[in-house]
């Protein structure tokens, strides 16, 4: 009879996660800085442990679903991308959500990973939600996964430079 080996979700996903840096040599490590990030603002704002815990899990596979998408898309920037890429590159929140959603304990995990790209102004994707109708946890992802994205591009003062930037762009 097979005895199943008890693991620990956390170790498990992070071992997933770092299957994800092989993805884009650009991404090595970021799952892990935004999962970090995110953790320390639900902290510092006082989320439940329970959603800190999901929040921690969305942001180490938030791009897990680009797994499925072709490596020509995955190296040129976004605004490089034609129409049918972009909207392939799009479907990625969605495709995650899929690949984690067979795993109950990741299911709110799932969510967030699903609208980590969604905008407070509606203009983002794929459920174009906006506002509240974004959960807490999928703005915090969002804003660590931007903020971790713009200090890896600027020199100097990283997290300062990356904030002006955030704070210009917030939709």
């Amino acid at each position: 009879m097979f005895t199943p080996h008890p693991i620990n979700l956390l170790d498990f996903v992070i071992s997933i996660s770092s299957a994800i840096d092989h993805i884009d040599s650009r991404l090595a490590h970021h799952h892990k800085r935004v999962a970090y990030i995110a953790n320390q603002i639900a902290r510092e704002i006082g989320v439940s442990q329970k959603s800190q815990y999901d929040v921690v899990l969305a942001g180490l596979l938030h791009d897990i679903g680009k797994l499925g998408i072709p490596d020509a898309i995955l190296a040129k920037d976004p605004e490089e991308l034609t129409p049918a890429e972009m909207a392939e590159y799009r479907l990625h929140p969605v495709r995650g959500q899929a690949a984690v959603d067979d795993v109950e304990a990741l299911r709110a995990a799932g969510m967030l990973i699903r609208l980590h790209h969604e905008r407070f102004d509606g203009g983002g994707y794929p459920d174009r939600r906006k506002g509240d109708e974004i959960p807490l946890g999928a703005r915090i992802i969002a804003l660590a996964d931007s903020l971790d994205r713009q200090m890896q591009q600027v020199a100097g003062d990283g997290v300062g430079a990356a904030l002006a930037v955030l704070r210009q762009e917030a939709g």
